[in-house]
């Protein structure tokens, strides 16, 4: 779910970028619009770009709290990729960054747990992955956990 969020703001500052360059080449209906309308072609630029910029800031705050902890998400969505910056992140909720970074080490070589995560991830059963983990590796089980409480209805 914050992939898309994100990638979702990302496209519209390319959407804003292409219009503020006079590229209309994602808005087909405006710019047939525009082309038949005898409103000016300025109108319905600036309209369309301030529209959009208002939009992007309405998406940024109501996403600024997640976007501050974005990185929590990795653990989730793909823990091998989890880095030591990542970690920190965790310990703020009071989980111990020696244990956590322990467990990482461990994670990283457990070829059986990945092929494990790999199944779990093409159907996006993340719950599932993280409610089957093995308890040596608890700590990380519980960051998950509450990563996954976060967005409990909503898809990663």
């Amino acid at each position: 779910m914050t992939n898309k969020v994100f990638a979702f703001e990302d496209k519209l500052r390319l959407y804003i970028n292409k219009l503020e360059a006079g590229d209309f080449s994602n808005f087909s209906t405006v710019a047939a619009l525009q082309s038949e309308a005898s409103i000016p072609d300025s109108t319905i630029h600036q309209d369309l770009i301030s529209y959009l910029k208002e939009y992007l800031r309405e998406i940024q705050n109501r996403f600024d709290d997640v976007r501050e902890i974005k990185n929590c998400f990795i653990l989730v969505e793909n823990p091998w990729h989890v880095q030591n910056e990542d970690i920190k992140l965790f310990c703020q909720f009071g989980f111990s960054k020696t244990q956590l970074m322990n467990e990482i080490v461990e994670l990283k070589h457990d070829t059986q747990l990945k092929a494990s995560f790999i199944e779990h991830r093409e159907k996006q059963e993340y719950n599932e992955f993280w409610k089957n983990v093995p308890s040596k590796y608890k700590n990380l089980q519980d960051c998950a956990q509450l990563v996954l409480t976060i967005f409990s209805s909503t898809p990663l």
